[in-house]
């Protein structure tokens, strides 16, 4: 997710997705739930434009 998520523009995701991943390499339970929300919400706002 945070290699992609970059090359499709989203920044802000490849923040989240880069904490997500290094607190499950760390089995940081408390992080992982701290950043969940954070990345649900975002995901909540992100609108798909389809350009033709």
């Amino acid at each position: 997710m945070k290699g992609v998520s970059g090359s499709y523009g989203f920044s802000a995701m490849t923040v989240v997705a880069t904490r997500l991943e290094q607190a499950a390499k760390a089995a940081d339970e408390g992080s992982i739930r701290t950043d969940l929300p954070v990345l649900a919400s975002y995901l909540e706002r992100v609108e798909i434009v389809y350009e033709e």
